[in-house]
């Protein structure tokens, strides 16, 4: 859950800067992520669809009849109100959308329309459409009465043909999504072209997957130390921001504030290095606290 709530929050951020930069090109110049017609913008809308995919891949092996647990939830309204934009708006819209996408590809500089909407907004907001179903579906489907009925075991995650199964389709979902982006963009735009967006995205999905899965190791490892993990999860987020900030203001003291890759590659080393300190702390403060009740037992 905590892997695809940062997807769900990462293309919200996306959404959000597009519609500010939209109009404000030049005060938005050094924000190359949220130009709406450029490459990197594009590429990195392709890399969070792209691990939206995977995390679908996983999610439907990890939970093999999720359809079914989905509907012993059929009493929740939300859960209601969710499957009926799915199969009324959500898969018709996508199935077009896609349909677009694959024939009649937009380059750089270009702005197409979908049912009188920009293409780089319609594409967004069905990608978080998609994530936020799926993280209610998540959470739903943990729910002791269905989880049981979902086709969840332990023996996929122990029995090394099944996890290599599941591993093989992750990593192949990964292959045939690059593959048809790579000769979409050949036959539509020239090999120069699909070449140099091929580049950008083998440079932004290892970021992303660093990104996503540095969060969530946080949140296991201080979920182990903590009961409220409300309060922890708040707190890790509450400083996963500063550490944002401070990455920024070492970036700005050294005249590199406005390249947004590197604050994220010195916000990603700060993460570590706390995670770190924090993991080693509460080595010493377990160790001191069993050895208080020790002396104390004598």
């Amino acid at each position: 859950v905590t892997s695809l709530l940062v997807l769900v929050l990462l293309n919200i951020v996306m959404l959000v800067g597009q519609l500010v930069c939209e109009d404000k090109i030049d005060e938005c110049r050094d924000l190359i992520f949220f130009h709406p017609t450029g490459r990197i913008n594009r590429n990195s809308r392709f890399v969070l669809f792209l691990s939206m995919m995977q995390w679908l891949q996983a999610w439907t092996g990890l939970f093999p009849d999720w359809f079914v647990a989905l509907t012993r939830e059929t009493k929740s309204i939300w859960m209601r109100a969710a499957s009926s934009i799915v199969i009324f708006l959500l898969v018709p819209a996508s199935l077009l959308r896609l349909a677009v996408w694959f024939v009649k590809p937009a380059g750089i500089g270009v702005v197409q329309h979908f049912v009188g909407l920009r293409h780089h907004l319609v594409d967004s907001v069905l990608v978080i459409g998609w994530s936020l179903w799926m993280l209610l579906a998540s959470v739903m489907i943990v729910r002791p009465g269905a989880l049981k009925h979902s086709g969840f075991s332990p023996r996929i995650i122990r029995d090394d043909s099944s996890w290599k199964h599941l591993c093989t389709l992750f990593k192949y979902t990964l292959f045939f999504w690059q593959i048809a982006h790579f000769v979409r963009g050949c036959i539509a735009l020239g090999p120069a072209h699909a070449q140099n967006d091929l580049i950008a995205i083998t440079v932004l999905y290892p970021m992303l997957l660093c990104l996503i899965w540095t969060v969530t190791f946080i949140a296991v490892v201080l979920s182990r130390y903590s009961q409220d993990l409300r309060r922890t999860h708040l707190g890790a987020a509450a400083g996963l921001i500063m550490l944002l900030g401070v990455s920024y203001m070492l970036c700005a003291f050294v005249d590199r504030g406005d390249q947004p890759l590197l604050v994220t590659f010195v916000w990603l080393h700060l993460n570590r290095q706390a995670l770190r300190i924090v993991r080693r702390w509460s080595r010493f403060v377990s160790l001191s606290q069993t050895g208080t009740k020790g002396e104390a037992s004598r």
